[in-house]
């Protein structure tokens, strides 16, 4: 009801008197902004005094999903680019060997994704799936780093590649549609 005496056009000091009235913003459909909780205040100094509180469930998850690409991408790339050398140098496998093992994880990280595309549909709750894989990611590292065996060694990284292959593609499914264009 306020809304409507607002936007009437009066006439002569009617009209000035809801010059300064403080109207709510409306988004395209002319319907009220659904993603944020608008705070209007009288105008101070001639401004209009607004903040803005973020509400929705979307914001939160893309927080979450940012925090989790983050850390996952560093991880990659910094396994990606130690791997090789971390290997060589320590002497523990050959370097033809060990750059042999770059690309079977990568070869493990594609069947990884192909795996974890048939998979997801199945998990209700995806973000499961992806502390599934993070756990699986991290114990299968830590293993990784222990181990002196050479096969066992080669074994663990080949369940870190295929552990971490689902990470990424499952955390960006699970965003709110609107931030993915």
């Amino acid at each position: 009801s306020s809304l409507k005496k607002h936007r009437k056009k009066g006439k002569g000091k009617e009209r000035k008197k809801n010059a300064n009235a403080v109207v709510p913003p409306r988004n395209a459909s002319n319907g009220p902004t659904e993603n944020r909780v608008n705070i209007l205040s009288e105008r101070k100094n001639g401004k209009r005094n607004k903040r803005f509180i973020p509400t929705h469930k979307g914001y939160f998850l893309h927080r979450k999903v940012t925090f989790i690409l983050f850390f996952y991408l560093c991880s990659e790339a910094s396994l990606m680019g130690w791997m090789v050398t971390y290997f060589d140098e320590s002497g523990l496998l050959s370097s033809s060997l060990a750059k042999v093992m770059q690309s079977l994880i990568w070869i493990m990280i594609l069947a990884g994704r192909l795996i974890s595309a048939y998979i997801s549909p199945k998990f209700k709750n995806k973000m499961g799936l992806v502390l599934i894989l993070g756990a699986g990611f991290t114990v299968f590292f830590m293993l990784m780093m222990e181990l002196r065996s050479n096969v066992l060694m080669i074994i663990s990284l080949l369940f870190v590649g295929l552990s971490m292959s689902g990470i990424y593609p499952t955390t960006i499914s699970t965003q709110n549609p609107k931030y993915n264009s």
